[in-house]
């Protein structure tokens, strides 16, 4: 009976050369090598998979009902060299997420003094005088005067675009701090009294319809 397999020992003998002044060794000398007889396959041992516990199911010392569904288990199917079962894959994918969003959250209170100086520095305003400006207002928008800043946690520097079109401004045209729902509607309106007056207006006009409506 001819086995599935068998192993020879191919023996050469070890090489040298020399190249550049170096002696570099040009074979491993005695190898095995596996030999197929012609017209059949490689037969490979068949496991049953059922039978084999995964690397995360092993119970530890910190984990004595095993790692399954966290990330210590998908580093020790990692360290085990198979492959992760689906819960050790999404709780490394939770981790991966939740570090990613941390290491972002970081960044953005590193940069926010930046911007905050940046932005001050645009419309010619120092921070003492945003302070006082603020402090002025009330602490609130000098609209709505709502204390809440809304948008990006900073009352808006709202300037005449009359005085310096854009987004920078000379310092002197500030007109005061807006929230983040009253800048926004200054500029939908073209900063205009006339368009603002109508719009008051007509709200005006509907409520008195509504209420005779009631009536």
């Amino acid at each position: 009976m001819i086995p599935a397999f068998e192993h020879k020992l191919a023996c050469s003998a070890t090489q040298l050369t020399c190249e550049n002044g170096r002696i570099r060794r040009i074979n491993n000398g005695p190898r095995r090598v596996l030999v197929t007889p012609p017209g059949r396959g490689r037969s490979a041992e068949e496991i049953d998979m059922t039978q084999v516990t995964p690397a995360c199911a092993r119970p530890t010392k910190n984990y004595p009902e095993g790692r399954t569904g966290t990330g210590a288990g998908y580093q020790a199917h990692e360290k085990a060299g198979e492959e992760a079962c689906a819960p050790c894959r999404k709780a490394r994918n939770a981790q991966q997420a939740k570090r990613s969003r941390e290491m972002r959250q970081a960044e953005y209170q590193r940069n926010k003094a930046t911007r905050y100086r940046a932005n001050l520095k645009r419309h010619g305003v120092t921070a003492e005088q945003y302070d006082e400006l603020l402090a002025a207002q009330g602490g609130g928008c000098a609209i709505c005067g709502s204390t809440t800043p809304f948008g990006r946690g900073r009352f808006h520097v709202d300037h005449d675009h009359g005085c310096c079109p854009g987004q920078r401004s000379c310092g002197k045209c500030v007109r005061g701090l807006l929230c983040g729902r009253c800048n926004p509607g200054l500029g939908a309106f073209q900063d205009s009294p006339d368009l603002l007056l109508a719009a008051a207006a007509y709200l005006l006009t509907r409520r008195e319809a509504e209420v005779d409506a009631v009536d």
